[in-house]
């Protein structure tokens, strides 16, 4: 291939990683939300964020991606998700 279209290759591989760390990541806070008021249980979002942040590891090509995922995951868990909600607890 020429340089000309490995760039290209290189940007789309990029922005089609993003974009699907986005979605697995939004796709896992839709379902912990429409999980948690039928349970009442904060235990349910680790697994299913863990299960997302596997995905992105194994569909995306770099490692970088499956990093940024388990900290927004985390994040997201503790501020949505766990008790007391809106809220960053360390314990």
């Amino acid at each position: 291939m020429s340089t000309k279209c490995m760039k290209i290759w290189e940007e789309h591989n990029v922005t089609c990683s993003i974009l699907s760390m986005a979605v697995a990541l939004g796709a896992a806070w839709a379902i912990c939300s429409m999980i948690l008021p039928h349970t009442r249980i904060d235990n349910d979002a680790p697994i299913v964020f863990t299960l997302a942040v596997a995905v992105i590891s194994r569909v995306t090509n770099r490692m970088i991606y499956g990093i940024v995922a388990s900290l927004a995951g985390a994040i997201a868990v503790n501020y949505f998700f766990t008790y007391p909600y809106a809220y960053f607890t360390l314990k």
